[in-house]
């Protein structure tokens, strides 16, 4: 899978540098070139299995597609409980991360990725934030 500009003038890229880029280099967001139809097995899966399986057409063919499992499981190391409000409706409760904000998920998910990125990278990444809200204390603490 690769990963265009949403300005359209810079090349596209894979998953990876893609996420430590951060912006295209026309400034752009970085967006994949296909939305991929998601196939779940037909088994009831636990919330990593199910990450994994929705994440990996867009890790296709990129350096983080082997260690996805591995950072499913680090970014579902707490507890999404599954609400039942009615027969026909249910809610995940994502507040129960580090932080307790919903960021917990996706700003794990992208410090499992850029660690195991860096895996082979002695120098220590500075992780820099900055937010009015709750986004910077989940990627610090994501990040931590």
């Amino acid at each position: 899978m690769r990963y265009l500009s949403t300005r359209g003038s810079s090349i596209p890229v894979g998953f990876s540098e893609a996420l430590l880029l951060g912006l295209a280099s026309d400034g752009g967001l970085f967006v994949p070139e296909t939305i991929p139809t998601p196939g779940l097995s037909a088994h009831r899966a636990s919330l990593p299995e199910i990450a994994e399986q929705l994440l990996s057409p867009f890790l296709a063919e990129d350096r983080l597609a082997t260690s996805l499992p591995d950072i499913c499981r680090a970014t579902f190391s707490f507890p999404i409980p599954l609400r039942e409000l009615d027969a026909d409706t249910s809610v995940l409760e994502l507040f129960h991360g580090p932080t307790a904000a919903f960021k917990d998920v996706g700003a794990r998910f992208l410090a499992e990725c850029v660690t195991t990125l860096r895996a082979d990278n002695p120098r220590p990444a500075t992780v820099l934030v900055a937010t009015s809200g709750d986004t910077g204390g989940a990627v610090a603490a994501a990040f931590y």
